[in-house]
């Protein structure tokens, strides 16, 4: 799962087709003729195409189902006036759901969610994290309290609807699948401090794999499956960075000094991509392949290049950018508030 930072909406500008067009596609949230709202490109940028006039709306990395059927994503109710109807819990927002070609939308659970939220493996189930059912939540009279909400973890069921919590209630959130979508990593508040925990998808076994005394959050199952990443942002010294542990638990160890709000495997398992830079998990060799200014970098389903947004010069607005591992070739593809990559087409 990934989170994604807040921009403006923008004019939908595509490149031109390539010769060799990658085998993925690309959904991104932006102004384009036909109306503000989702439409999806080939991997290149090329073949653009609206699925949805959706003004409010929110893509995030984690939004493309597995199966490249389907498309969850956040919409803000906005009113005539352009302002957001509903704010009266901190960053919560329906979830939506379509199909890869725009059309079955449909609200999901009947509870708001964070933006943080993740697809199981199989496309069968989302983890989602919420505090709308805190029975403590009113205790503050400020909305924009963050720590006033108490959530937990959910799991949806997308065939029954029914959505199960699996955590207590406290500062969970995070959410990811492990490959073989039996268990979920998160981070979650243990006396005031944010470490990395698992926990079985029905709920049961739940563990504590870290007791650093650091802010753990954004944790990330390596593709094999045997690992997680995550970051410790906002720390001076050793403290800080770019940490790997085994599922168990056991052999944590620091890969970077890297100042980060997330972390990403590359779909090999060889590397990790953190704010701007490249880290090889082994060796914890850093490059820099993006410009200052990046946001919301991840890598191609393919693993030969990263996406990332960057703000146009001179401009509040955002375009879509593609560059090699080696920070070479980069390529601007299209004009995009938010984006979402697809999965490999077979």
């Amino acid at each position: 799962m990934r989170v994604f930072a807040w921009g403006v909406a923008v004019a939908l500008v595509v490149a031109s087709p390539a010769t060799n067009q990658p085998a993925y596609d690309i959904a991104v949230f932006a102004k384009g003729d036909a109306g503000e709202g989702i439409y999806v490109m080939r991997g290149d940028g090329s073949n653009a195409k609206l699925l949805r006039i959706e003004p409010g709306a929110m893509l995030t990395p984690a939004s493309w189902s597995p199966d490249g059927k389907r498309i969850a994503y956040p919409w803000f109710d906005v009113g005539p006036d352009g302002r957001l109807k509903d704010l009266s819990l901190l960053m919560h927002t329906p979830l939506y759901i379509m199909n890869a070609d725009g059309s079955g939308r449909e609200r999901l659970p009947d509870i708001p969610v964070e933006m943080f939220f993740d697809w199981s493996p199989d496309g069968r189930r989302l983890a989602f994290s919420s505090g709308a059912e805190d029975p403590a939540r009113k205790r503050s009279s400020d909305p924009m309290d963050l720590l006033s909400v108490q959530v937990a973890i959910y799991v949806l069921d997308l065939q029954t609807r029914k959505a199960d919590r699996v955590t207590p209630f406290g500062q969970n959130r995070y959410p990811s699948w492990s490959p073989d979508g039996r268990r979920i990593v998160f981070s979650g508040e243990t006396d005031r401090n944010t470490d990395i925990y698992v926990v079985d998808a029905d709920g049961q076994n739940l563990r504590r794999l870290t007791t650093e005394p650091t802010h753990d959050q954004g944790p990330e199952w390596s593709p094999k499956g045997d690992r997680i990443a995550y970051v410790a942002p906002g720390r001076t010294g050793t403290a800080n960075g770019v940490f790997v542990v085994n599922a168990d638990g056991s052999g944590l160890r620091r890969v970077s000094s890297q100042q980060a709000e997330l972390v990403a495997w590359s779909p090999d398992g060889a590397y990790l991509l953190a704010g701007p830079s490249l880290i090889n998990a082994a060796s914890g060799e850093t490059t820099g392949p993006l410009p200052k200014g990046a946001i919301d970098a991840m890598f191609t389903p393919d693993g030969r290049a990263i996406l990332y947004r960057l703000r146009d010069a001179g401009s509040p607005s955002w375009s879509l950018f593609s560059v090699d591992l080696q920070g070479q070739n980069a390529q601007r593809l299209t004009s995009a508030t938010f984006f979402s990559v697809g999965p490999m087409k077979k």
